[in-house]
């Protein structure tokens, strides 16, 4: 997906994860996103008029609506791991929740979306599905157009990274546990690059019916908010299968954790949901309005 509103929850949900700020983040988005999206589109005038008209209700809408949902799933995930056993079947809640959030997120914003691309081009247009093909390539030479062992170490090197960042150095036995994980998961590379590839066929569909806004934004709804419609039964279920194995291996890393990787939770935890209580809606939409 290449709409700027989707970037809007990147752009905060990488700034909780670098350590950023979320005012710090929500502060940035004028310029960020505008970045963001001249990497598959020029926009003019006009239409970049257009996206900060969008990026300062939207973001306003955004942090008054959806933030404290987005507190409760936090409030549920510190709830859960605060506890000494987790068990795998108790993240699945949690898994479910945010998938969840980011579904009603999608059709929330498909309108706006819908009316935007209705403004393109055909010149546009054709930059569009032309950046879509270069980062699906690009894609493709980075994780598929490589050995299976490498594969593996970079599947085991992000997984450690992310896992690290909330518990710090990891332990042997913890390690041992992500290797074995690693090892475990069924190969879906190459169907995740073809299911990109479709989905940016269909997205190329839909933005011919640019002049049917009605219609355009049927198909947006279901790019959007269902991506994973026209997947096929066997890569789903291989999806379901690695996401039942990570969970466990999360549940695991967290029983063998010691006093030291539990505090670090802990105060990860409750330094995000401090910036979620410290963010100032009335003020992200006093600053976005200015933008205007």
């Amino acid at each position: 997906m290449t709409s700027p509103l989707r970037t809007l929850l990147l752009v905060l949900a990488v700034g909780l994860v670098s350590g950023c700020g979320l005012r710090l983040a929500y502060q940035q988005l004028d310029r960020l996103v505008p970045w963001y999206v001249s990497d598959y589109v020029t926009l003019d005038d006009q239409q970049r008029d257009a996206l900060d008209s969008l990026l300062a209700d939207r973001l306003a809408w955004h942090c008054e609506t959806q933030i404290p949902a987005y507190r409760d799933w936090l409030d549920q995930v510190r709830g859960t791991l605060d506890r000494t056993h987790v068990g795998a079947a108790e993240l699945v809640p949690l898994g479910n929740l945010a998938e969840a959030l980011w579904r009603d997120l999608m059709l929330a914003l498909t309108p706006d979306l819908g009316r935007m691309l209705a403004q393109l081009s055909d010149r546009q247009v054709d930059e569009v599905l032309r950046a879509l093909d270069k980062k699906n390539r690009a894609l493709r030479r980075e994780h598929l157009d490589i050995s299976a062992e490498k594969r593996l170490a970079k599947r085991t090197e992000r997984m450690e990274k992310q896992l690290r960042r909330w518990t710090g150095r990891l332990s042997a036995e913890q390690h041992a546990r992500l290797d074995a994980w690693a090892a475990a998961l069924r190969p879906t590379t190459r169907e995740w690059i073809a299911q990109r590839e479709a989905w940016r066929l269909r997205f190329g569909e839909a933005l011919a019916l640019r002049a049917d806004p009605p219609a355009l934004e049927a198909r947006l709804s279901r790019l959007l908010a269902n991506p994973d419609a026209n997947w096929p039964p066997s890569y789903r279920a291989d999806l379901e299968f690695n996401r039942k194995l990570t969970l466990q291996l999360v549940a695991d890393v967290h029983k063998l954790a010691p006093t030291r990787q539990r505090a670090r939770i802990a105060d990860e935890i409750a330094a995000m949901r401090a910036q979620f209580d410290a963010l100032a809606c009335g003020a992200a939409e006093a600053a976005l309005a200015a933008a205007r």
